[in-house]
């Protein structure tokens, strides 16, 4: 739990207390901000002996806690190989390392020690005094400052850091993730070498700290980090087959839980689509083609559900011609849930622009009322949880043969990097319910059977950390039974600020009723 009080006092409390058997200080964060861990109900007692209420933090293990100590053994095993087969090198780094552990710059012995990195199991992490000691390498002069660049997912490192640093001692302060700042990893690199250079034109002294302590510095060679969905990609150069992995850790849970169709956790169509785009755009990049081809997604079929749980597995095998691309849950080879007849690219100079949104808002004047009421009833029914419902306003035409949506992007899912987020998808293919006749009723639900064809122009789309909105226009095409109760056939299209997106041709069979 964090809490809002020195190190000195937890140490003080956990003393009177007598359980330092069962709880200790986990962290040092900064001269009022600490972690502790341990045992629940001591760690309870602890927290009210401090007078403080805390912060639960979701973790798997009581980290840097006395509950570590039962495996201490097994990992000083392991370590112990890694150094007698000096895979821990005891040579002095050519970069100052500063340890957790220790709070202070480490050692050659002690990086090669076994026992350091076995204390950093169930040792406090010392943040606060490793940042000082970071710091201390530099003069904290005016003419001497440094910049900071915190390398993780996001900066709380360096927001927790800043109110105790004190001004004057840090030039900047950069990140190489910063998701609500949209900033990327090279971003945020050049960011920091960009505000170093301007220190180093203008200082001579700092230019001589730094190669005396960087002599052979160059730059480091940052990638983007990958789709959510194509987290692992291994080339079979036997077949020339691409196969895209990726699993369903707990974040991507928090997301693909709230897709449900009857009770159940599927992974929906959209989520193949987006998955297929991804690979799509991965084979322009690995055969060298221009960066903004426009994509094309020929026959996607949606052959059977998949189930998900955390750490279900997802392949996507992709030919090197694109043809013939198959979806299996991982571990089973003959069991194909999707397919995509053909992925190719193609120059979007050509491209035939999308038919005009306001056009279609001229002519779709009715508004469907009761939105929010119809997801309330049909998650009750055990469908779409909140991040699916993604349809704001809904017009339709005096026919019913048209429909335009305003699409919400909740801020939690803009800073994704998808092409088109599988929520923000999913709730395009809902406009099915909205067409035909006017008495049609839509509390049915509707899921996609197949994609004739998909075509995407533009980059992936990422936006800052507050809602935003999409449009969407559905209309029946000319092959549509309007005599069929159980399907629709539908043209569909996606737009952004720009319209970069084109679905066409989408076949929607209705699903069983509850």
């Amino acid at each position: 739990m964090a809490a809002r009080c020195s190190a000195q006092a937890v140490t003080a409390a956990i003393d009177e207390l007598g359980v330092q058997a069962q709880v200790s200080t986990a962290s040092v964060n900064g001269p009022k901000s600490v972690v502790v861990a341990g045992a629940e109900a001591e760690l309870l007692m602890v927290m009210r002996q401090l007078d403080q209420v805390g912060k639960r933090l979701s973790v798997s293990h009581a980290f840097h806690s006395p509950l570590m100590m039962p495996m201490a053994e097994e990992f000083r095993a392991v370590v112990t190989w890694l150094s007698e087969s000096e895979a821990l090198s005891s040579a002095n780094p050519s970069i100052p390392v500063v340890s957790t552990v220790t709070g202070s710059v480490a050692s050659a012995e002690e990086l090669a020690d076994p026992e350091h990195w076995v204390r950093q199991v169930w040792s406090p992490v010392l943040f606060s005094g490793a940042l000082e000691a970071a710091l201390d390498q530099w003069s904290g002069e005016a003419s001497r400052p440094c910049v900071v660049l915190e390398v993780g997912p996001d900066p709380v490192l360096s927001r927790m850091a800043r109110p105790w640093v004190g001004a004057g001692r840090v030039a900047a302060w950069c990140a190489s993730l910063d998701r609500q700042s949209k900033v990327d990893d090279v971003g945020g690199i050049e960011k920091a070498a960009t505000i170093l250079d301007e220190h180093l034109n203008s200082s001579p002294t700092l230019r001589s700290s730094l190669d005396s302590v960087f002599p052979k510095r160059k730059a480091f060679p940052w990638q983007a980090p990958p789709h959510p969905l194509l987290q692992h990609t291994q080339v079979i150069e036997d077949d020339g087959v691409t196969r895209h992995k990726a699993v369903f850790h707990d974040a991507l849970m928090d997301l693909f839980t709230d897709h449900t169709i009857q009770g159940r956790c599927l992974f929906p169509g959209a989520g193949f689509v987006e998955m297929a785009l991804a690979a799509a755009a991965a084979l322009v990049r690995s055969g060298g083609q221009m960066s903004n081809a426009a994509m094309t997604l020929q026959e996607v079929a949606f052959r059977e559900p998949l189930d998900l749980e955390v750490g279900s597995a997802l392949v996507c095998e992709v030919p090197a011609d694109g043809r013939d691309v198959e979806f299996r849950p991982a571990g089973e080879p003959d069991h194909v849930v999707c397919s995509v007849g053909q992925v190719a690219h193609e120059s979007s100079l050509g491209s035939t622009p999308p038919s005009s949104l306001s056009e279609s808002r001229t002519r779709c004047a009715d508004e469907v009322l009761g939105i929010s009421e119809r997801y309330a009833d049909l998650r009750e029914r055990g469908y779409h949880g909140p991040q699916f419902q993604t349809l704001s306003q809904v017009w339709r035409s005096a026919s019913g043969d048209e429909v335009v949506a305003k699409l919400r992007v909740p801020a939690a899912l803009s800073s994704e990097r998808y092409h088109v987020h599988p929520a923000v998808l999913d709730g395009v293919f809902q406009l099915a319910s909205f067409t035909g006749s006017a008495d049609a009723s839509v509390s049915k639900v509707w899921t996609p059977r197949r994609v004739h064809e998909l075509r995407f122009v533009g980059k992936i789309t990422q936006y800052d950390n507050t809602d935003k909105h999409m449009w969407a226009v559905g209309r029946l095409t000319t092959n549509h039974d309007p005599y069929s109760a159980s399907s629709r056939e539908l043209d569909l299209q996606v737009f952004d600020d720009l319209p970069p997106v084109s679905y066409t041709h989408l076949t929607l069979p209705t699903n069983r009723e509850v």
